[in-house]
């Protein structure tokens, strides 16, 4: 091994991780994440730069996120919002449920994005969330989709 193999040395990722309120979740080199399903939700913590295995400050936002009744709440008000504003849009929008969380560190603050389903042909679903840390509390940014 030479100077510039070791100065460039990686460690190898942690491939599972066993958590008590998350249970087990499997790294996926081609998510770049670590997924797993929790309380009928599947999830994924992404890799952080130059991490072998999620931040504590990630883990410990995740557990919170996913074993509180903040996700579920947030998307029937979302969802009532948005069929207040866009009353034909009812049908489609009272059946979104949560299809996969992506939660990850962007500039120090915990986000988390949130795929919705079932899949439609024309549309993609979604939620944007971030935590605030001076509140201790999470804010849904809205509901919206891609096209």
């Amino acid at each position: 091994m030479g100077l510039f193999d070791f100065f460039c040395s990686k460690k190898a990722i942690q491939q599972t991780i066993h958590d008590q309120s998350m249970g087990i979740i499997v790294w996926s080199g081609e998510e770049k994440s670590w997924c797993g399903s929790c309380n009928g939700v599947k999830f994924q913590i992404v890799r952080e730069a130059g991490q072998d295995s999620p931040s504590s400050e990630l883990m410990a936002y995740a557990r919170k996120i996913l074993s509180g009744k903040f996700l579920q709440g947030s998307l029937e008000k979302a969802k009532g919002d948005w069929v207040n504003r866009y009353p034909l849009a009812k049908d489609e929008v009272d059946i979104l449920r949560y299809e996969l969380l992506s939660i990850y560190l962007y500039k120090n603050e915990n986000r988390i994005w949130a795929e919705l389903g079932p899949e439609f042909p024309d549309r993609c679903w979604r939620m944007e969330y971030h935590e605030r840390m001076e509140y201790h509390d999470f804010v849904c940014e809205g509901l919206g989709f891609d096209s």
